[in-house]
């Protein structure tokens, strides 16, 4: 299973999937931040009310590239080539324009691979 990312300036973004409370789909653009290694996923506070996910913990202390921050714990779903799967998503206040961060532990499920050659970067989930 695959998600394909694109290079925007020196960022690496990947379109995903994420499930709201309804079934709804809903497709968004994710960067991926490899200083943010405390999660698999992050989203702004502001947006996390309407995708209706459950709240797990409240006020959990991660650290930012701004320092320590607060973040609340949610149980959500992301779809990955067609496939839902839960996991733990903080959500906390993040740049405007960036309100969904992958964080680098999703590489614990999944690998990176980059072609310099083509500019494709792909994450493909680990069997």
């Amino acid at each position: 299973m695959t998600i394909q990312g694109y290079l925007e300036g020196d960022a690496i973004r990947f379109t995903i999937e994420l499930i709201d409370a309804t079934g709804n789909v809903l497709e968004v653009d994710a960067l991926f931040d490899t200083g943010f290694t405390a999660g698999v996923l992050a989203i702004h506070r502001d947006d996390i009310e309407a995708l209706g996910w459950p709240l797990k913990q409240r006020n959990t202390r991660l650290p930012t590239a701004s320092g320590m921050g607060r973040f609340d714990l949610y149980e959500g779903t992301i779809v990955i080539d067609g496939q839902a799967l839960s996991i733990p998503v903080f959500a906390g206040i993040l740049p405007s324009e960036d309100r969904v961060l992958l964080g680098s532990l999703i590489l614990r499920f999944m690998d990176l691979t980059i072609n310099t050659a083509t500019n494709t970067y792909l994450l493909t989930l680990k069997i």
